[in-house]
Order: C-alpha cells, then structure tokens, then sequence
C-alpha cells in the first residue's frame, strides 16, 4: 500500500529525500534514527534504545516534557549509519520505521555512498539545509571547500557559534557539519536569531558561494 504520509524524492546522485505531509509524523518517523546518528546523550547515540527510553532522557532538565516534535523541523542520517540502524532495530522498527524502510528499497542494498534526509512539503529553507548535511558527507570537494570555509571564521565566533549548537542539543561529533549547513544556507535574519548579530552577511559570504556553486537539483 502507497504510504500517503511520506514519499521518496532523488535529489541529485545518492541523496533519499524522505517528503512529509506533516511535521509531527516526520518528527515520528525518524526520531530513533537520527538519534541513533548523533543524539548528544552517550546511552542513546549508536545503541539500541526504545522510544520511551529516549523520552525519559530528553525529558530530564526540561522540566519533565517531551518536546521533541516541537524542537525539529528536519532530519538527516548518512547512508551508513541508516544500515547500522536498520541492522541494529531488526526486530523492534515501528510501522513509520517499517515505512522508512520500505521507501528506501535498493539503497540499502546498494553498494554506493547515499544519504538520507528529511523534510516536509514546501519548506524550502530547511530541505537547502539538510541538503547542505548530505553535500558535506557525499561529495569530498564540497567537505573540503566547507572545512576551510570554516577554518576561515575566527576561533572566537566558532566557539561562541559551538557552544549555542550545543545548547541547541548538538553532539560534538556534527558541530563542523551544523557549521557549515547553518552558514551555508541559513537566512541572516535566522541566524542572528540563533547566534546573534556578530554573525553577519560579509562572514557567511563563502559559504554561501560554496553551497551555490554545488547545490543540486530539488
């Protein structure tokens, strides 16, 4: 039976794109499996956990709430690691996850390099951000223009950019790759709601050219 909540979408050479007709189911869709990739809390990131376990530790310093479908608006996991889950939940996937499953098909049983990400129908802004996470990991020219991009913003402004992804609930291990997708393509207005006014068009300038010059077809 066709899924009516999601649809798969190619965009460019190896990047799924997971299409949702709503947030909350997109959010359900991939909530173990993108914390399975880069959950900042160590018992969660790369073990096997239950979705009620994880709402216990998400919930702790939040005064008790669960607000994960309101924290997220998009998703992203490298093809590796979406095998390393499907694998490692074999015999415990929800039906959303059954359904992820089923729409990436041969890609789990490809042998080249993909990606997955996850949005839903008509936010532009947050698919060129996740499509800025899948460019850094596929395409190794792009990961090195970025990689010196960022080298070239001052330690104090990385730092203080770091500490506000941290707060945000980014692990460490993907702050490198939330600095460049952020710059990359995030509006200014949007940015100095999240980092504030030191962030401004003249530093994000060569990230932006960077994500131009490679952005792939939607």
């Amino acid at each position: 039976m066709k899924n009516k909540n999601l649809h798969l979408k190619m965009i460019g050479s190896g990047v799924y794109g997971i299409v949702a007709t709503d947030l909350k189911y997109l959010c359900k869709t991939f909530v173990r499996i993108q914390e399975f990739y880069e959950s900042p809390f160590k018992e969660i990131r790369g073990h096997h956990f239950t979705l009620e376990e994880f709402k216990k530790i998400y919930s702790r310093g939040n005064g008790g709430k669960f607000t994960y479908y309101d924290d997220c608006v998009g998703f992203n996991v490298p093809g590796h690691i979406v095998l390393n889950f499907f694998e490692t939940f074999v015999d415990d996937l929800s039906p959303k996850e059954q359904a992820l499953k089923k729409l990436l098909g041969g890609a789990l049983n490809a042998k080249a390099k993909f990606y997955v990400i996850g949005t839903v129908v008509g936010d532009d802004r947050t698919l060129d951000h996740e499509i800025a996470h899948a460019l850094y990991h596929i395409n190794p020219e792009y990961r090195k223009e970025m990689i010196q991009a960022n080298s070239n913003i001052s330690i104090e402004i990385r730092i203080h950019i770091w500490n506000k992804l941290k707060k945000l609930g980014y692990d460490n291990s993907v702050l490198g790759d939330e600095l460049q997708a952020f710059l990359g393509t995030t509006s200014i207005k949007h940015l100095h709601w999240f980092f504030g006014k030191t962030i401004t068009l003249e530093r994000v300038k060569n990230h932006r050219k960077i994500f131009a010059r490679y952005e792939i077809n939607k």
